[in-house]
């Protein structure tokens, strides 16, 4: 039996460690500012990430895994050697796990689309040079990498400086964010059904213009923000996890216990405050009230305003890691699908439609979440804590920013890196703030944030040489 007999059963066990390297590091990535700013557990985190990964990788994974599979380049220019094209991807796939995997264990959060683009773009120079490159999609895809992080930074700096303007600076932090959150929520609803009904519709036959993603995007805040106001804050009041959703006026016993703590013991308060008197419906609350101004009360409602976005952030996490399935998991479904698809029809489709075996799409998912599970620990601490302290507005303007480039990017067949995207988010967020006493600027950490920005860089050139040097040896060995 040859070597590209059994490549293919190769190729799917390298597949799946992969998807393992990517859970470890691309899937913490994207869920790393919700654990960092205690939204989510990692338990939590590693049962939402698996479940939303699927969705996004069955629902709109297919773009860029198209553009993976046949779109870098011309597969055309491999007719006559087909076989050299999939032993091209198998060293793309060794070389961008080993990489993903070195960098994980150093807790470096580098970007698995640069190593994949970087790999098939290496071993194709060296086969057939740059006439099987293609020029405008590897444009594209390097605009895209340069745009991607500053549009995220953008889109979260304009989101946050709202939250903080409308918001955590007012004299009444608790009553702004009762009043604000259904908007967010109505705003985060309608960005994820908008980018799902754009790349849903088209394999239905039917073609949405333009203005009426936009109909529908106003539509769906509108309606998001009804079901959050009247629905969702009733149904969480009643939770002793968010006993701060009401404005404390209404919450007479527990505003009285916080506005005399340091005048009297909290059982003279509750001597003081009948039952009935803690009894209040939500039906009854009119968020235009003024609410008691005493001294130390603004610092107990700002905890109580970021805790009110804690279901804005698990709600934006979902996002992000639909968005990432869409993406990224494409980097190791890729490759492997070309491989399959080689060894079961002797050769490899040259459109950018790609069709993937549920199988395949189910080994991803499996490795993905152990990846997650076992090392992706290393990576949400760099991304949720080293490069800007978070709390949940800050890790939820991160994460609505970084979804909403990420989908875009998605519905356009662009292989980007949600990893960029995220950091980019992060930093964003941390523009916002004032100055830290420990002299970092605008409270960002520019030693982590270099280690990152290497990282970025080193992971290309990783790709394409190391992708590049294997295929050389291996083409030797198979070939003669």
């Amino acid at each position: 039996m040859t070597f590209l007999e059994v490549m293919p059963l190769i190729g799917i066990f390298i597949g799946g460690l992969m998807a393992f390297a990517i859970g470890a590091n691309d899937v913490a990535n994207a869920l790393g500012t919700s654990v960092g700013s205690g939204a989510l557990s990692i338990r939590k985190a590693i049962i939402l990430g698996g479940i939303f990964e699927f969705a996004g990788t069955m629902i709109m994974g297919r773009f860029v895994t198209g553009t993976i599979k046949a779109g870098i380049v011309d597969v055309n220019a491999f007719s006559d050697d087909m076989d050299r094209f999939v032993l091209g991807m198998f060293c793309t796939l060794a070389i961008a796990t080993s990489w993903l995997l070195i960098a994980t264990w150093f807790a470096l959060p580098v970007s698995t689309t640069h190593t994949v683009v970087g790999g098939i773009v290496g071993f194709a120079l060296v086969e057939k040079g740059i006439a099987a490159v293609h020029g405008w999609p590897i444009a594209r895809i390097l605009l895209s990498w340069v745009a991607s992080p500053f549009l995220g930074c953008f889109c979260s700096y304009v989101l946050f400086f709202s939250i903080q303007r409308f918001v955590l600076s007012r004299s009444e932090p608790l009553k702004e964010s009762v009043k604000f959150l259904p908007l967010y929520a109505g705003i985060t609803i309608s960005i994820l059904g908008v980018f799902i009904i754009q790349s849903e519709a088209p394999l239905a036959g039917v073609n949405v213009p333009i203005w009426v993603s936009v109909i529908v995007f106003v539509i769906l805040i509108g309606l998001g923000t009804a079901v959050t106001k009247f629905a969702i804050l009733p149904f969480l009041s009643k939770s002793r996890d968010w006993r701060f959703m009401i404005p404390s006026k209404y919450r007479k016993l527990e505003m009285a216990t916080v506005v005399t703590h340091s005048e009297q013991s909290s059982e003279d308060v509750t001597d003081d405050v009948s039952s009935d008197d803690a009894k209040v419906k939500l039906d009854d609350i009119d968020a235009s009230d003024e609410l008691p101004t005493s001294p130390g009360i603004r610092d107990e409602e700002l905890d109580a305003s970021e805790n009110n976005f804690k279901a804005l952030m698990i709600l934006s996490a979902v996002f992000v890691a639909f968005a990432h399935g869409s993406n990224d998991v494409a980097n190791a479904i890729g490759p492997v699908a070309a491989i399959w698809e080689y060894r079961e029809t002797g050769t490899v489709a040259t459109s950018n439609a790609a069709t993937v075996p549920i199988w395949l799409l189910l080994l991803g998912g499996v490795g993905i979440v152990l990846g997650l599970a076992l090392l992706g620990y290393k990576v949400m601490a760099t991304i949720g804590e080293k490069i800007t302290k978070l709390t949940h507005s800050r890790g939820y303007a991160a994460q609505l920013s970084t979804a909403t480039t990420v989908m875009m990017a998605s519905f356009f067949g662009l292989p980007i890196s949600s990893t960029h995207t995220l950091v980019g988010s992060v930093t964003g967020t941390g523009l916002v703030r004032s100055g830290d006493p420990s002299g970092n600027v605008g409270g960002l950490n520019r030693q982590i944030l270099g280690k990152i920005l290497i990282g970025w860089v080193v992971t290309v050139l990783a790709g394409g040489l190391g992708t590049a040097l294997l295929y050389v040896a291996l083409r030797a060995i198979v070939f003669g």
